[in-house]
């Protein structure tokens, strides 16, 4: 099962952050001393952050669902998606990290491939992947040779 590490490039040695299952998506925040992350601690993918020396609270950023968290350039936004919006929560640090405020900020019609694919720039933009806007799309049928033979589709030729 995936777990948060931090891997020491002076030693190679690993240190766990945390452990529970379904964390994935991990970022850590510009200063180095919070990470944020998706986790399923509650039942449903939800977006916390942790100190990332492993001591003191969680917090649950998220309230309906989130996924993807990125920090804002400046440690004090937090960025996720949940279903079809992207949302912002700026948070206070001192001493233990809490939300501030919520917002949501736009529909969210962009790209999800399985990893973050998205970030935010020095002046808060957006760098999105969007996808095809054609409609066009490729499909992989395995063993197309075997299914079609079932089918009747396809007759096996012989030689002669």
């Amino acid at each position: 099962m995936p777990q948060l590490v931090t891997i020491s490039l002076s030693t190679g040695g690993m240190t766990p952050v945390h452990y529970e299952a379904g964390e994935r998506m991990a970022h850590v925040s510009p200063d180095g001393r919070w990470i944020a992350y998706t986790g399923t601690e509650g039942g449903v993918l939800q977006v916390y952050v942790r100190p990332a020396n492993a001591s003191g609270p969680v917090l649950q950023v998220s309230t309906a669902g989130g996924e993807h968290p990125r920090w804002g350039r400046d440690g004090g936004r937090l960025f996720y998606r949940d279903g079809q919006r992207m949302n912002e929560v700026v948070l206070g640090s001192e001493p233990t990290p809490r939300v501030v405020r919520r917002a949501m900020l736009f529909a969210d019609r962009y790209e999800r491939v399985g990893i973050t694919s998205y970030d935010v720039t020095t002046s808060g933009d957006f760098v999105m992947l969007q996808g095809d806007s054609t409609g066009q799309h490729i499909d992989v049928l395995v063993n197309a040779t075997v299914l079609a033979r079932r089918s009747a589709v396809l007759q096996p030729v012989k030689r002669e």
